[in-house]
């Protein structure tokens, strides 16, 4: 995973796009391991529904889960045909929020099994 964040930057200069949806994949891999790890129900296999599930069934902030919520929104966006622009401030504005999720799963010992 370390090789994927270490790209970013690199990535953000080159394609925009493909910087957003790395960092929605980083940040999927970071959720389910959580939710593995933890013998959490998730009932479907989308981020989505695994954000809600670490919600309901965690001790992570509100705040973490809106950060996660972007992420998987803007993240898509970077994924998927469409007329939105994007740009380094939506790679800003993710890389942010990827960082203050990965602090919290830090403060909560949460990132263990994580390759």
């Amino acid at each position: 995973m370390r090789a994927e964040v270490e790209i970013l930057p690199e990535l953000a200069r080159v394609d925009i796009r493909s910087c957003l949806n790395r960092i929605r994949t980083v940040t999927e891999r970071i959720v389910f391991n959580y939710i593995n790890n933890n013998n959490i129900d998730c009932r479907g296999k989308t981020l989505d529904t695994a954000i809600r599930a670490l919600k309901d069934h965690s001790s992570f902030s509100n705040r973490m889960i809106g950060y996660l919520h972007t992420i998987r929104v803007i993240g898509n966006l970077g994924s998927h045909a469409t007329d939105d622009p994007l740009t380094d401030v939506d790679v800003r504005i993710l890389s942010y929020a990827l960082a203050s999720v990965v602090e919290e799963f830090m403060e909560q010992n949460a990132l263990s099994g994580l390759t």
